[in-house]
C-alpha cells in the first residue's frame, strides 16, 4: 500500500535555515509532506498548543542540532528542546541529525552565552542517548543521510500515514498538495529572503550608532636610525588618541581582507595612527605596537557589531588567533 507520511521538522531556526531547507525538499523530492516552524508566524507560549497538535498529527520527528540551543520557553528550555521532549513522550519515531563537531561551527552559528553553551551540550547527550543519531559536518550530508534513515525507520516502525482512497481521486490529490507545498517552500524561501533583508538593514543602522562612540588609548614609540648593520635609539615618546570605532573600522578594514594575525594587526594599526603624527628623517624608523587590551577593545566592538569574525589558525604547536571581514562587513565597508 502506496503511503505518504507527515514530518515534522525540528531545529533552530536563523542558523539553520539551508539545512532545513534541504530536509524539506528531500522530504518532499521523497513524497512526504514536511511540516514545521514555517508554518508558525512566531514560536511563543501562545504557539505551543498548535505546535503540539502538529507534531501529534504528524507521523515521524526529524531533530537538526547544530551549534546553538535556541530562544527559551517559560520553562528556561529552548522550544527545539521542548518540541523533542514532546514528540519522545508521544511516541513519535525521532531521525536525530547532529552536528558532529559544533565548535568548528562559525561563531555567528554558535552560542556565545555560557549558560546556553551548557543547555546544548546537556541536549546532545539526551538527543545521543538511547536512539540511533546520524552526524553531520556539511549541509550537503543532510540529504543522503535522511534518505537512508526514514525508509528504514519507516519499515521498522510503520506509521498511520496518508493513504488512498480512490486512487484517481488521491493522486490527483496528493499531486495538487506536493505542488501547494512546493509553493509553500518557495513562499518561506522568499520571506526568509525578505527578513534577512531587513535584519541586515537594522543591524546596519545598529552598528553605525555603535561605531561612531569615540575611544581613547595611548601609543607609545621609538624612533630608530638604522646605518649599515647598527641601530641608533634618536627618540621614544607617546601619542593620545580619541578616535570612532568606525574610523578605526576603515584604517583596517584594507588589511582585514589579508586576514591578518593579532600581532600584525596590532603593529599595522599602530604604524597607520602614527604616520600622520610623526616626522621620520632619512633611514630612521619607527618601531610601535598598540597594547593588547586596546586592540582587544575594538575587535570586540567590531565582532559586536557584526563586522568581523574570528577563527584560530593551526599550527604546529599553537593556534594562532586571525581576524576576517564577514559579508556584512565586506558591505559596511563599501557602502560606508
Amino acid at each position: 500500500m502506496d503511503k505518504r507520511y507527515q514530518i515534522f521538522v525540528s531545529s533552530t531556526f536563523s542558523d539553520l535555515q539551508p539545512e532545513r531547507q534541504i530536509i524539506m525538499r528531500t522530504l518532499m523530492e521523497m513524497g512526504h509532506f514536511p511540516s514545521g516552524m514555517e508554518l508558525f508566524s512566531a514560536i511563543d507560549e501562545e504557539q505551543w498548543p498548535f505546535i503540539q497538535k502538529v507534531i501529534d498529527d504528524s507521523d515521524y520527528y526529524v531533530l537538526i542540532l547544530g551549534g546553538r540551543y535556541g530562544s527559551l520557553a517559560d520553562e528556561e528550555i529552548s522550544y527545539t528542546e521542548k518540541e523533542f521532549d514532546y514528540a519522545k513522550k508521544t511516541g513519535k519515531k525521532i531521525i536525530a541529525l547532529v552536528h558532529e563537531n559544533p565548535l568548528e561551527l562559525p561563531v555567528s552559528k554558535t552560542d556565545q552565552n555560557e549558560a546556553h553553551a551548557d543547555k546544548l551540550k546537556s541536549f546532545r547527550e539526551k538527543v545521543c542517548t538511547g536512539r540511533m543519531v546520524k552526524f553531520w559536518t556539511k549541509p550537503e550530508e543532510l540529504a543522503g543521510h535522511l534518505a537512508l534513515a526514514l525508509p528504514k525507520t519507516i519499515k521498522t516502525y510503520p506509521a498511520r500515514g496518508w493513504v488512498r482512497a480512490d486512487v484517481e481521486t488521491d493522486e490527483s490529490l496528493l499531486r495538487q498538495i506536493a505542488e501547494v507545498q512546493r509553493k509553500n517552500i518557495n513562499l518561506v524561501a522568499r520571506v526568509n529572503e525578505l527578513e534577512a533583508v531587513q535584519k541586515e538593514t537594522k543591524s546596519l543602522q545598529l552598528g553605525l550608532e555603535k561605531l561612531t562612540e569615540p575611544i581613547n588609548f595611548v601609543l607609545q614609540y621609538e624612533i630608530i636610525q638604522r646605518e649599515m648593520a647598527s641601530e641608533k635609539l634618536i627618540s621614544s615618546g607617546q601619542e593620545d588618541f580619541e578616535i570612532t570605532y568606525k574610523e578605526l573600522f576603515h584604517i583596517i578594514s584594507d588589511e582585514l581582507i589579508t586576514e591578518p594575525s593579532e600581532y600584525r594587526l596590532r603593529s599595522y594599526l599602530a604604524e597607520k595612527l602614527l604616520k600622520d603624527k610623526i616626522s621620520l628623517g632619512k633611514a630612521q624608523h619607527i618601531s610601535t605596537k598598540m597594547r593588547l587590551e586596546d586592540l582587544k577593545k575594538i575587535m570586540m566592538r567590531l565582532l559586536a557589531c557584526s563586522l568581523i569574525d574570528i577563527y584560530f589558525e593551526e599550527r604546529k604547536f599553537v593556534g594562532a588567533k586571525k581576524y576576517h571581514l564577514t559579508d556584512f562587513g565586506k558591505k559596511f565597508m563599501a557602502i560606508y
